[in-house]
């Protein structure tokens, strides 16, 4: 049945115009969608690291009677369906990538009242096409970068510029170039698989950041994703 809804969605999604504003059912709706990298990764997962940010963060999260204050700028490098996003604090000013047209649209929907406040942007887009040539020193920064590397992801091989860099796993890759977008004391979010937890130490190292955390979902029966958080010295 998920792969039917799965193409159905797809073919809804694919079909509407650029400037679609989706209803709160249809945007439930689209949320079905199965197809996309972040469909496994758990609720209380995401809340444990936007919990961490909000008491790490001077006046994140930070909402009520008041203005909201500056907001916290995000790069999420390949944003899935934007289930990681849709929880993040309201004075979080995020920019989402994603090359796949129908998780990207999904993301869309999900963060629209973002954009129409000029918090949000997006773009069909892998980060490896920044790297095609050797100067980017003009890539804009931001406080908060999270990527979620998968095991079949091919597209950035071939694209890099640096083929020893463009050779690596993509944990690595993504990890390494993610890195580039951090601001001076920001953060990199990777999510990750169970089975990669013993990279994590070494990846680390090899980027010189610092692990402040390591975000789990203990609650959860099976193996579920976890996510490091590395701060740029």
């Amino acid at each position: 049945m998920s792969k039917e809804l799965n193409i159905r969605i797809s073919n809804l999604v694919e079909g509407l115009p650029s400037d679609y504003v989706a209803t709160p059912e249809e945007t439930l709706f689209f949320k079905r969608y199965t197809g996309c990298d972040d469909f496994l990764i758990t609720d209380t997962l995401i809340d444990n690291i936007w919990n961490w940010f909000e008491e790490e963060l001077l006046n994140y999260g930070v909402d009520g009677d008041r203005d909201i204050p500056g907001a916290v700028s995000i790069l999420h490098t390949n944003s899935g369906a934007g289930k990681i996003l849709s929880n993040a604090p309201k004075n979080s000013l995020i920019t989402a990538y994603n090359i796949d047209y129908t998780c990207k649209r999904i993301t869309d929907f999900v963060c629209q009242d973002r954009k129409e406040q000029g918090l949000y942007f997006s773009a069909e887009r892998d980060i490896s096409q920044y790297f095609a040539v050797c100067n980017t020193n003009s890539s804009r920064k931001y406080s908060i970068v999270i990527t979620q590397p998968q095991n079949d992801m091919e597209f950035y091989k071939g694209i890099d510029y640096n083929s020893k860099i463009g050779n690596k796993n993509p944990l690595n890759y993504y990890s390494e170039r993610g890195a580039h977008f951090v601001d001076d004391h920001g953060y990199l979010v990777i999510i990750y698989e169970p089975n990669q937890a013993n990279e994590i130490n070494r990846l680390a190292l090899n980027l010189g950041m610092e692990i402040v955390k390591i975000v789990e979902d203990k609650d959860y029966k099976y193996e579920a994703y976890e996510a490091v958080i590395l701060r740029k010295k």
